[in-house]
């Protein structure tokens, strides 16, 4: 038998567990981010109205003061739509003309606000909704502003800074609405899931003074026991709805084995727009196979939306030990062999 054979017999599985070992071994590494202790808030951050045309709904916003100094606020309000489908809002300036608008409907005092340091205030408004509304959903921001100038640019999508913040204002105009939603994609990320998974390195995203994406690599290096998934929900229809359900996980046998809650933080999927909802499933060290998702969600006036995606689960003690399987019949075939070539030979 050549060196580089009896490397590959009794060697190579010696070393792929010792890699597998060492990398098990290695310790995470998290990165702490900081959190200003200092800022300006405001309760709720979103709130939802349903109104009949030509009526008026009445709200609150509280606005607190977590400066180190007093503050003046000027109140402003624009309008909102998805810019992504992480579910992130794009602020636009008030335009009645909009699909959806809601701005221009709600009617508040413009006086500056003077809030001292630690305090809080409530501030009122009215949603004030015409005889000839178009049903369905609007959409529109109440801000407060450190400007006394509107400064809210097209496609902005910052609710809570420290020289801005916002409560989102979701209104639901009686009559004839449209509600139709879809299963634009349901999936895992991978459908070979090797586990763990070894990260060596942590990519964070920023944006510098000038606006400009930045992306910066990290030496970060952990391990992940984690199946993702991702559902993309489409909203065909007139008006927000919030999906509810969950992913059920069931082995080749047809047997339950998680089940995963979707749009745990109820978000809303606005008109017109797809929202991205993401789950992560840890199967145990011992589940390995193949595996089947089940989405079952509902919205709306009980109205179902499901779908199907099968995945593979393959820990990496599995390989090793298909590995020194084959290995130890491929040992055992070769000295059954040499044992018949002695006894012909003999």
């Amino acid at each position: 038998m050549t060196k580089v054979r009896k490397l590959l017999l009794y060697r190579l599985p010696l070393l792929i567990m010792a890699v597998f070992l060492l990398t098990t071994l290695v310790p995470k590494v998290y990165s702490a981010e900081s959190t200003p202790g200092s800022g300006i808030t405001v309760g709720p951050p979103v709130v939802e109205y349903t109104i009949e045309k030509g009526q008026t709904a009445s709200g609150i916003v509280k606005v607190n003061d977590y400066n180190p100094a007093a503050v003046t606020l000027y109140p402003q309000v624009s309008d909102f739509a998805s810019k992504n489908e992480t579910g992130q809002p794009a602020f636009f300036e008030p335009d009645p003309n909009r699909k959806f608008s809601l701005s221009n409907w709600i009617k508040f005092s413009s006086e500056p606000i003077n809030l001292a340091v630690g305090e809080l205030r409530a501030v009122q408004y009215q949603v004030v909704v015409p005889a000839d509304a178009e049903p369905g959903g609007h959409y529109g921001v109440l801000f407060f502003s450190t400007k006394a100038t509107n400064d809210v640019k097209e496609g902005e999508a910052k609710v809570a800074t420290n020289l801005k913040v916002g409560q989102l204002i979701l209104v639901k105009v009686s009559g004839d609405i449209t509600e139709k939603g879809s299963v634009a994609t349901f999936k895992t990320k991978k459908y070979f899931n090797f586990m763990p998974e070894i990260h060596l390195w942590k990519t964070t995203t920023t944006t510098d003074a000038q606006g400009k994406t930045v992306t910066k690599k990290d030496w970060n290096p952990n391990l992940t026991w984690d199946v993702g998934f991702e559902t993309r929900i489409q909203n065909n229809g007139n008006v927000h709805f919030k999906p509810k359900g969950g992913i059920q996980i069931k082995n080749i046998l047809g047997q339950k084995v998680s089940t995963q809650t979707v749009n745990s933080d109820s978000g809303n999927v606005l008109p017109e727009s797809i929202r991205l909802f993401e789950n992560k499933w840890t199967p145990a060290w011992w589940q390995f196979g193949y595996f089947k998702g089940d989405l079952n969600l509902t919205y709306g006036l009980n109205q179902n939306l499901t779908a199907s995606a099968g995945f593979l689960v393959i820990p990496w003690w599995f390989i090793v030990v298909v590995i020194l399987l084959i290995v130890l019949i491929a040992v055992v075939i070769r000295k059954k062999k040499k044992k018949r070539l002695k006894k012909r030979s003999s």
